[in-house]
This record gives C-alpha cells, structure tokens and sequence, in this order.
C-alpha cells in the first residue's frame, strides 16, 4: 500500500512536470499536424491513467478491508514497518547501494574533465570492490577488458567521439 501511495506520487509529479516542460515547446502547428509536444504528453496522460487505476484499486481495497481485524490499512502499515527493520538492519547493502550512486554521479561529472577510460576504470574497480569482488587480476582485467570493448566498438567500429584522455 504505501509503496503503491508513493508511486502514484512520483507519477503524477513525473507526469506533471512533463505536461509544464512541453506546454512550452514551440508551435510547429504550420509545418506540421504534430509537434514534438506529442509524444511527451500521450506518455504523460497514459501515466495519469495508469496512477489514476492505481489509486482506484487502493481505495478498493481500503474499503473492502476496512472491516477485518486488523483493518487491511493497519495490516499494510505492519508490513512496511517490517520491511524498514529489515532493510535498515542490512547496513552494508545499504553502503553498497549509496557508494553505487555517488559513483554513478561522479563519473557522470567527472567524464568531461577526467576522461572516459580514467573514469570508467575507477568506476568499474570501485563498484566491484565495494560489491565484494577481492580478487586483484579481476578488478583490474575486467575493466581494461571492457574499456576495449567499448573504446572497439563505439570509437573504432562507429566511429562515436567518447570523452578520453589517454586514448
């Protein structure tokens, strides 16, 4: 219940925001019968529609579980309290999962200035060290091995400009 309360929220914010943004595209209404305004609000109105069923059926079964003992609402409350304990009770995932993030956004700031195959080393030995890989010919072969990759197909095959420094 409370994990589908907050995704009818971020829903309808995400579907708001998308309906402000394009309300101030150009009109192109001259040149052609649909704008680039289209696509962006079916999405947005789709999701207004998909919270809205979603808000239905919570409601229904709010309702229909407002007469059990214990009340469908206080049994939904019991097991996300349950599921925070559990989850705050895992300190390291939780570690994992923050440390994942904040290298996640460092690279992406860092990838201009930095460069792609510096940054993408560090990224891909510190999230496999921070996920538990321990093993130091993995944590440096699997990153020189994927950098190729990508520098193999994306620089050399499809000739795509990639932010380096070295290469």
């Amino acid at each position: 219940m409370v994990g589908n309360l907050i995704l009818i929220a971020a829903t309808v914010l995400v579907s708001g925001i998308v309906l402000a943004q394009t309300s101030t595209f150009s009109d192109y209404s001259s040149i052609s019968a649909v704008g680039p305004e289209a696509v962006p609000n079916v999405l947005a109105v789709l999701m207004l529609a998909i919270a809205a069923i979603l808000a239905v059926q919570e409601v229904q079964k709010i309702l229909r579980g407002r007469y059990e003992n214990p009340t469908y609402v206080q049994a939904e409350l019991q097991k996300t309290k349950e599921t925070w304990a559990m989850i705050l009770s895992n300190k390291m995932g939780i570690l994992r999962v923050a440390g994942n993030l904040i290298m996640i956004v460092l690279f992406a700031l860092l990838l201009r200035t930095v460069g792609f195959e510096i940054c993408a080393f560090v990224f891909l030995a510190g999230g496999m060290l921070l996920n538990g890989v321990r093993k130091v010919w993995q944590i440096i072969l699997l990153p020189i091995c994927t950098i190729a990759i990508i520098y193999g197909v994306f620089v050399v095959a499809l000739r795509i400009n990639i932010p380096m420094l070295f290469l």
